[in-house]
């Protein structure tokens, strides 16, 4: 029995299970967060591994370790997004920017919440968005006098992505050098749902090449995913490969 299959990845059992390293992936985790860390780094990468081997661990124990980094030059914000848990959503990206926002809105939370409003309400009224308004209600609360305008014209995509790209300029500013968003469960997800997270952060959130996201997937089993979406004919290896920019097999831990 893998030790880490009796353990909830709760933050004190990620802390502990690192600090000891009572599965021999200590040395893996420091390693995998200097990638992450390096300027040679690409935008996507994908963390491969069958259910069961420990990914959420891994990359837990990677966001972990990256926050207990000083030096300012190594800083950066580190998101998890549990996608299995959120794929009841009409669309991923308002769960995504929700969940980086609160994340981000810690320590400055009125003025990210203002800025994750002002895209929430931007993006609404393309079809991207239907669905909305329970977060946008719940910002609105939080912030009631919005510095922000909102413009009751049609947004482009190239609008929706300004304010994307501004909600990352300050979340960056405020909290480092890189924004790392950990991706979890998507192969886990229904088709239809996981094909949405793929192409939101695809077309959204590799605008600023100071945002790394990590998926945690077996990728086998997002293929089989991936066909159901779209047919059995249809080659989703190759579909795959347009999002992933490198894919690195999970390090072995203790058994």
């Amino acid at each position: 029995m893998k030790l880490y299959q009796n353990l909830e990845a709760t933050e004190d059992n990620i802390r502990d299970t690192y600090e000891s390293d009572l599965l021999s992936r200590k040395d893996s985790v420091i390693q995998f967060a200097e990638f992450l860390k390096s300027p040679y780094c690409p935008t996507s990468i994908a963390v491969n591994g069958e259910w069961g081997s420990g990914k959420t661990f891994f990359v837990k124990q990677t966001a972990y370790h990256l926050s207990t980094l000083e030096d300012a030059s190594d800083k950066c914000l580190t998101v998890y997004y549990d996608a299995w848990e959120n794929d009841n959503e009409c669309d991923p990206i308002i769960s995504i920017v929700d969940c980086i926002a609160r994340v981000a809105g810690e320590e400055d939370e009125n003025y990210i919440s203002r800025l994750a409003l002002d895209f929430l309400k931007t993006a609404v009224d393309t079809p991207l968005l239907r669905g909305v308004k329970t977060i946008i209600d719940r910002y609105e609360e939080k912030d009631a006098e919005s510095d922000f305008g909102y413009s009751k014209t049609k947004p482009t995509n190239a609008q929706i992505k300004n304010k994307l790209k501004a909600l990352f300029d300050e979340i960056i500013n405020e909290h480092g050098e890189r924004l790392i968003l950990f991706v979890d469960e998507l192969d886990r997800c229904n088709p239809d749902f996981a094909v949405k997270v793929l192409e939101r952060l695809k077309h959204y959130f590799t605008i600023d090449n100071r945002v790394k996201i990590v998926f945690s997937v077996n990728i086998n089993q997002l293929e089989h995913t991936i066909k159901h979406f779209y047919g059995d004919d249809f080659d989703s290896h190759r579909y795959l490969d347009r999002f992933f920019d490198i894919v690195l097999p999970i390090p072995e831990a203790e058994t």
